[in-house]
């Protein structure tokens, strides 16, 4: 989110603004837990539509790095994806719950995790 605010330039009241938001936002571990890792592979191959039993019912997305790491710590815990995007509407309903929210002026992707997920 630092490089979000950097890359974008805010300014001094916007950037602190972020710094008091950083500490509320609750820290989702990850490891290198074989579930994790499957879920990444198996949301990688079926957005590029090659997954050996799940039909993509669109075109094949190539998706981040990223975003890819971020709808499978979602899926893992069984949680719902907050952005302001639609990079990650083909996942709905199968391996994620997504939301959009806002206006794509930002990229911004957050977790809803229900406290009984963490545990």
């Amino acid at each position: 989110m630092r490089s979000i605010a950097f890359s974008n330039r805010w300014g001094q009241k916007r950037t602190r603004d972020l710094e008091e938001l950083l500490p509320s936002l609750g820290v989702i571990p990850v490891t290198d837990d074989p579930s994790l890792i499957q879920m990444y592979a198996e949301i990688d191959v079926y957005s590029k539509s090659q997954h050996p039993s799940l039909r993509l019912p669109t075109s094949a997305r190539r998706m981040g790095k990223n975003d890819l790491w971020i709808a499978a710590t979602t899926a893992i815990y069984n949680a719902t994806l907050l952005s302001t995007h639609n990079d990650f509407t083909h996942l709905d309903g199968l391996f994620i719950a997504f939301e959009k929210i806002g206006t794509p002026s930002v990229k911004w992707d957050f977790f809803r995790v229900n406290a009984t997920n963490l545990l």
